[in-house]
Parts: structure tokens; C-alpha cells; sequence
């Protein structure tokens, strides 16, 4: 994991990378392999809902128009644009969608539960190494599944706006 600071630590990035959750796993560190994991596969999910978005408006700024309003400290309001869906909520949106099949779903279920069982087992007793096992192989099936249908999408996006741009090109010869 690489954490970057710029601009006074006025913003953080952090880099996580398959390598770097395998290792953490290999290294005994089960549960931040785990939140880890499960945290990548929602952010696929979130991304591939944006996309499939702007693939019916593919000149839109990338986020869904509809945005969600929360309060915020001494009455000020922000705005977030409402693909952050929680892990279960956009796993749902995503199937209602047909993104993602019921196999898909089933399997991105089963892995949000090990991942509480082994958030709220945290401070009692967490499941033993084969349970473990099996949490993480099942996530990291699950990255890469998620993120090739993110990639899927992605292509599609892409291969939208290079026709929609070549119509209207005056140089492309395709008006």
C-alpha cells in the first residue's frame, strides 16, 4: 500500500494493490486483507454503475445527474452524487440492472457476510484459518470478476463515444 500526501496533507491518496492484500493475508493480517478486499470489489461496483450510466450519456461529467443532499456541521449542506452506494445496495442495483447475474449476486452476498462475521468477531473470536481461507479466496474471485465487468463496460463506454465522435467529426468524414 502506497499513501501518498500533497498539498499540505490537504489530500491523501492511497494506492492498494492485489500484491499488497496477498502479502498482508500471507503475513497473518486476515481481517485488513479482507476489509480491503471487500472495500476494492465496492468501489468496482460504484464504478461500473457510473459507467453503465454514462454509456446513456456519454457526455455528462462521469456522475449520475441526481444528487443526494446530507447535512453536514453548523447547519452547511453537501452535495455527493449518489453512486456511493453502500457493498449490498449496489450489488442490488447492479442485478436489477442485469450488470450482474444471480450467480454474481449470490457469491457478492456471501462475501459481504464473512466480511461482517469477521468485522463484528473482531474483539471475540474470529473464524478459524480455513474459514478465513475460504473468506478471502471467495474476494479475490470476486475482485477479479467485478472488475472484469467494470472493464466490460468501460470498453463499451468508450467505443460509444469514439462513434458518437466520429459522426460529428467535420475531419472524420462520417457527418
Amino acid at each position: 500500500m502506497k499513501i501518498k500526501e500533497s498539498g499540505e496533507g490537504k489530500r491523501i491518496e492511497i494506492e492498494i494493490s492485489k500484491d499488497y492484500i496477498k502479502k498482508s493475508y500471507q503475513e497473518g493480517h486476515y481481517v485488513e486483507a479482507i476489509i480491503l478486499t471487500h472495500y476494492i470489489i465496492e468501489v468496482w461496483m460504484n464504478m461500473t454503475f457510473v459507467t453503465v450510466v454514462r454509456l446513456f450519456n456519454p457526455f455528462g461529467l462521469g456522475y449520475v445527474e441526481r444528487m443526494e443532499v446530507r447535512r453536514k456541521r453548523k447547519g452547511k449542506l453537501s452535495l455527493y452524487p449518489i453512486s456511493n452506494y453502500k457493498f449490498l445496495t449496489i450489488a442490488n442495483i447492479l442485478l436489477d440492472m442485469d450488470i450482474y447475474n444471480a450467480k454474481v449476486f449470490s457469491k457478492l452476498e456471501k462475501f459481504n457476510t464473512y466480511r461482517n462475521t469477521v468485522i463484528h468477531k473482531l474483539f471475540e473470536k474470529l473464524p478459524n484459518k480455513k474459514e478465513l481461507d475460504e473468506y478471502f479466496k471467495l474476494g479475490i474471485e470476486l475482485w477479479e470478476e467485478t472488475w472484469k465487468i467494470e472493464e466490460k463496460y468501460n470498453k463499451a463506454y468508450f467505443n460509444s463515444i469514439r462513434k458518437i465522435t466520429e459522426k460529428k467529426s467535420p475531419l472524420g468524414g462520417n457527418s
